[in-house]
């Protein structure tokens, strides 16, 4: 590559600061989604439990999701960017140690509040750097790259465990961090610096308050569908397709990691039409149309009675996932006011988390207390709530841009 282009790719707002870390760090997720559960269930314990350690680093981000607003306006965008890189690489590296399951419990939650860092601080210089005429395809590429690594982590982990151990990806999870880490420092410019302010805290305190009052409409209906959707692509990918494979249909632990990698190339591949839908038809039409998918293709997974079987109904459930990419950060950068938007996307976020959170505990109760099986009904319902939601108490936030 010429040295021209390096410096144009360097003078982009968000290749170099922003989309390739996200590929690295988007790696690293995808090679433990396969793990986590089976980790999880190595320690002998109840579908219950695996669902607290599937949803710790989801509790985790909940619980960070205040915390990190005010950490990123004493911090810096940039530091706290750094700090939560460093959190989250840390505490899974961690892992590999790890003995018993209260600690790796304990370690995911730590993983969950630094990925609230990362995550606040990517969202709000995004929302930043774009305008509402092009923010729904720089999401969407975002939420692309996101998928990118998510198509190829899978395939990296469940190799991984297969020729070594579970613990192993834990490791090569590092890696890829550091790599990330060097590249937000170098390139990620310091947009919102560090407040010395003592009163930081109470002022922060009083502008939640205030921006929750304010916003409290959007906050209760779109964040409400924000929520159920946050549920609904958590569950079926995350939790409930490892365990129906692994436990109904007894597959291997590198079987497993195919699926979800061909799933999530589906996915990868619809960023740009998402996008598009966006900034074109508008953001429900993306969302309503991704929702209902998966809700089909969540409720199709007990009926698969073979490796076959599952992975169509992992494609279904990566395209419908795709249509959404992106969308819920749209919506929140739509909503949010300018001169509160770390406070408001942080509110957005712990809406979201709520949702996030709640998929593996609700599947690992219902597991329990009847059959893994009903589990995907359940959640598919849920779902559809969330599509009727946007569908019919949620307005649209694509604004036309101004003529230039």
């Amino acid at each position: 590559m010429s040295n021209a282009k390096i410096k144009k790719l360097a003078r982009d707002p968000l290749i170099l600061p922003i989309y390739l870390p996200t590929l690295l760090m988007a790696i690293s997720y995808g090679m433990l989604t396969p793990i986590h559960p089976l980790f999880a269930a190595s320690f002998n314990v109840s579908y219950s439990i695996i669902g607290l350690v599937v949803g710790g680093q989801s509790l985790g981000m909940l619980l960070g999701d205040l915390p990190a607003g005010l950490i990123q306006q004493r911090l810096g965008q940039k530091n706290s960017l750094a700090a939560g890189i460093i959190l989250m690489m840390v505490s899974t590296i961690m892992l590999f140690w790890a003995n018993s399951i209260a600690l790796v419990l304990v370690l995911r939650l730590f993983t969950g509040f630094g990925h609230a860092m990362t995550a606040l601080a990517r969202h709000s210089y995004i929302a930043e750097v774009t305008s509402s005429g092009q923010r729904g395809r720089s999401v969407a590429l975002f939420g692309g790259v996101a998928r990118i690594g998510m198509f190829i982590g899978p395939l990296i982990g469940g190799s991984l465990a297969a020729m070594q151990s579970l613990r192993t990806p834990f490791l090569v999870y590092g890696l890829f961090f550091i790599a990330a880490l060097i590249l937000f420092v170098t390139f990620t410019p310091a947009s919102l610096p560090p407040d010395p302010d003592r009163n930081t805290l109470n002022k922060y305190s009083d502008s939640l308050t205030h921006t929750a009052r304010d916003n409290r409409k959007n906050l209760f209906t779109a964040g409400a569908g924000q929520m159920l959707f946050q549920l609904i692509r958590m569950a079926p990918r995350q939790i409930i397709l490892p365990l129906f494979a692994a436990q109904s249909l007894g597959l291997d632990i590198q079987s497993i990691g195919i699926i979800l990698s061909v799933s999530s190339a589906v996915d990868m591949t619809l960023f740009y039409p998402a996008g598009w839908i966006m900034d074109r038809l508008g953001r429900k039409y993306a969302i309503v149309t991704s929702i209902v998918g998966l809700v089909v293709g969540t409720a199709l997974i007990p009926m698969a009675s073979s490796y076959n079987g599952l992975m169509l109904v992992g494609l279904l459930i990566g395209f419908s996932n795709g249509l959404g990419s992106g969308t819920m950060m749209t919506l929140g950068a739509d909503l949010a006011p300018p001169n509160v938007r770390a406070e408001f996307i942080s509110l957005w976020r712990v809406v979201g988390d709520i949702g996030a959170t709640s998929a593996p505990l609700i599947v690992g109760w219902v597991a329990d207390t009847f059959l893994l099986s009903a589990a995907p009904g359940v959640i598919a319902g849920i779902g559809l709530a969330g599509a009727l939601i946007f569908a019919f108490g949620v307005p649209e936030t694509l604004k036309a841009e101004p003529p230039k």
